[in-house]
């Protein structure tokens, strides 16, 4: 029976390719916001170009009702204007950077002390100094600038502050606390740097101390919701530090791979996992969202909802979790794209992962098209379509060299399974258990390599444009990280539930997560270390990029027509 339906589906007729018009529309909408962020004085051509866009797809859309053959010309004219409507939006948003530049460039130009005021957008990284100093770095929105006048209005220009001080800021003691996520600030220093860096303008304030001036202003602070939130982490913070005075590091690390709060971490093990090529793992994504989403749905499968209808409630808990890690944007991707995926059946569609990224990547452009040009975003969406496009190809073709080699071994020795289970001398259920488990995790092991390499193919020109850096030792290096990281975080979730009613409980599962952190400071450091692990390659240009992909992408057609050929 099973030889005949085998034979079955091998004669049917192959079904036909679906469909993903989202993934287009997001390609279109990515250049055009590209394209209006890199010429923003263009503005004009673009808002004919959507006129004209409109009106060729009214003309083709009426044309199409008697031939079909102008509905594809309508669709070309739909996605024009999408183009054209992205290119806006990013010039919009370049213009408004570049203003906010040049006031901070004559400010630079006066070398003056300045005073800014705004909100900080995330955690400050603390790094110790020599000579009993210290750093804070973190990111900070300006709205505007106060003057004896009155205030210069910047909208939401993007600093980096660096702000130096005694090394009792690094303990952020009382004495000298350091800004919280979400507060709003009013800082007195001087601009350093204004620069650009891959394209967007990168400016650096810098304070010294602690002035007068210097000072809170709770006036800029974030809506009530998202300050509870960020109060909420502070909470989980403490429940993850229960018993850990003696194994700071290890709860620094749990706090940063879990709760996004890198400033415990020290350099020297972040350098490791740079080496390495494994530093994502610090950074809050899919993996992370994937694992409390995991864990909120084993919790409500105990309760009598459908499973459609599950993420009305696991939704707005990923969200909170999202916004209350600081909602970077690798995060924000990953929670867009599981709220999508899980709502797909409550409209009729079925789940579609490429269409999910799609739709999260357009949702985030459309709010800022200025995403392009954030390290995080690029990075996190480059590794995902590289992993939906290049791993079910790598693990077909893994699977059918696998079935070869079996075949050709089971040929050699002229014994099959059974004969093998019958002549050993274990039991025959025990034998059939180690061989089953040993499927298993070679399953495993070839699903993971396959993520690894696909990861690592479409993210090697991000990291040589950024870094001037390739690192091959992150597709091995993951193999060993990632399940650690995983049981990183998943202890680091039981923990914290169990702070709310058994706080020993909690102390017993950080006192595990020791053991788990060494073992991934340990694989980190065996692959960091390894000939060639990383090495220098220069900052690629575009035509090194292009040639990168257009050689993958050959590459991958001639591994699908090798697949479909086998067929």
């Amino acid at each position: 029976m099973r030889m005949q339906a085998r034979d079955n589906t091998a004669g049917a007729v192959p079904t036909a390719p679906s469909r993903h018009p989202l993934v287009g529309v997001c390609v279109v909408f990515a250049t055009g916001a590209w394209a209006g962020l890199g010429h923003p004085r263009a503005l004009a051509p673009c808002a004919i170009g959507i006129v004209v866009s409109l009106l060729a797809w009214a003309v083709c859309r009426i044309a199409g009702r008697r031939r079909r053959r102008w509905q594809g010309a309508a669709a070309a004219a739909l996605l024009a204007g999408v183009g054209f409507s992205a290119c806006v939006s990013g010039q919009l948003a370049a213009r408004e950077d570049f203003e906010a530049v040049e006031i901070f460039r004559e400010i630079e130009d006066g070398r003056e002390d300045a005073v800014i005021r705004g909100r900080v957008v995330e955690a400050p990284t603390v790094v110790v100094l020599r000579r009993g100093a210290a750093r804070a770095r973190f990111r900070f929105r300006v709205q505007s600038l106060p003057h004896e006048a009155g205030a210069i209005d910047v909208g939401d220009a993007l600093v980096q502050v660096d702000w130096y001080g005694p090394e009792s800021m690094a303990r952020n003691a009382q004495s000298f606390r350091l800004p919280a996520a979400g507060e709003g600030w009013q800082l007195n220093g001087r601009m350093r740097e204004v620069a650009r860096r891959a394209g967007a303008p990168l400016v650096t304030f810098q304070v010294r101390g602690r002035s007068p001036a210097t000072r809170r202003h709770s006036a800029m602070d974030a809506t009530g919701l998202a300050m509870r939130l960020w109060e909420v982490r502070g909470y989980a913070e403490q429940v993850l530090s229960l018993g850990m005075d003696a194994h700071r590091q290890a709860a620094g690390m749990v706090k940063a791979m879990t709760l996004g709060l890198r400033a415990d971490v020290p350099r020297e093990v972040m350098d490791l996992f740079k080496q390495s090529g494994t530093v994502h793992v610090f950074s809050i994504s899919g993996l992370h969202v994937g694992i409390v989403a995991g864990i909120l749905v084993a919790a409500l499968a105990a309760l009598p909802v459908r499973f459609s209808h599950r993420v009305f409630f696991f939704g707005p808990m990923i969200a909170a979790y999202t916004v209350a890690t600081g909602a970077a944007s690798s995060a924000v991707r990953a929670c867009a794209m599981s709220l999508i995926l899980f709502s797909a059946p409550l409209a009729g569609r079925r789940r579609d992962p490429a269409s999910s990224v799609s739709a999260a990547a357009l949702l985030l452009l459309a709010r800022d098209p200025r995403e392009l040009l954030d390290l995080g975003f690029v990075f996190s969406f480059v590794c995902t379509a590289g992993i939906l496009l290049m791993v079910p190809m790598f693990t077909d073709a893994a699977s059918r060299v696998a079935a070869a080699w079996a075949r050709r071994s089971a040929q050699e020795q002229a014994m099959d399974l059974e004969d093998a289970l019958t002549q050993s001398r274990r039991p025959r259920w025990i034998s059939r258990r180690i061989v089953q488990a040993g499927a298993w995790l070679g399953v495993k092991a070839r699903d993971s390599l396959c993520v690894s390499l696909a990861a690592w193919i479409a993210s090697t020109p991000v990291t040589a444009i950024y870094f001037g850096r390739i690192v091959p030792a992150s597709i091995l290096a993951n193999l060993l990280v990632v399940p650690a990281s995983i049981a990183v975080v998943v202890t680091a979730a039981l923990s914290l539930v169990a702070g709310f009613f058994c706080p020993w409980l909690a102390e017993t599962f950080n006192y595990a997560n020791v053991v788990f952190v060494e073992c991934l400071v340990r694989s980190a450091s065996l692959f960091a270390h390894l000939p060639l692990a990383s090495f220098e390659s220069g900052r690629w240009t575009p035509a090194m990029v292009a040639a990168w992909y257009a050689s993958a992408g050959a590459l991958l057609l001639r591994l699908r027509m090798a697949l479909e050929g086998e067929r």
